[in-house]
């Protein structure tokens, strides 16, 4: 289930959700060694919360939230004052390829633009039958989509972070590669 500030919100030990039945205080275990994440980006005022995302899992049999921040004066990552001597990994995000990087390495949508695709006809096919019960499958094929195309973007994005450390550079710079040279 996913929580934006309207229906979230987090207290030190607690967090205050939204459900169908009104609000719930859920009290939360935090890791022991300080400082957690929790306390440096959730109750940091250089933060503000986003959105989260409450999992099940049922191995478990415990739940998961998920939560992301965002800085709030615009500054999302600390750059040095020396750029002259800092190495740049250029990205550029396209559609035949979705991401290439100044090193040269390609990370192409083949695969994702099939699955894509296949996704789409199985919907279209589902949304032909007209029961409530096909409406229920095509709801959870929807979320099945989104888990796949979520997971699919962060292993690509992984990519883009191992590809950044194995050439050491110390910033990665998207799309706008005019200047990277400089």
């Amino acid at each position: 289930m996913d929580y934006d500030t309207r229906s979230a919100t987090f207290y030190r030990r607690k967090a205050s959700l939204a459900t169908v039945d009104g609000r719930v205080e859920c009290p939360f275990v935090l890791p022991a060694d300080s400082p957690t994440p929790y306390e440096q980006y959730v109750l940091s005022e250089d933060y503000e919360f986003r959105e989260s995302t409450l999992r099940y899992d049922a191995v478990t049999d415990e739940f998961y939230l998920n939560i992301s921040t965002r800085r709030t004066d615009g500054d999302y990552a600390e750059v040095s004052v020396d750029t002259e001597h800092q190495t740049v990994l250029g990205i550029d995000l396209g559609v035949n390829s979705l991401a290439v990087s100044s090193t040269g390495t390609f990370w192409q949508g083949d695969d994702y633009d099939h699955w894509c695709r296949e996704f789409e006809k199985r919907r279209g096919e589902m949304q032909q039958c007209g029961t409530q019960a096909e409406h229920n499958a095509l709801l959870r094929l929807c979320k099945r989509e989104e888990s796949w195309r979520k997971q699919y973007i962060h292993t690509v994005a992984n990519g883009l972070v191992t590809e950044a450390v194995e050439h050491d550079c110390d910033v990665i710079v998207f799309e706008d590669l005019t200047v990277i040279r400089q």
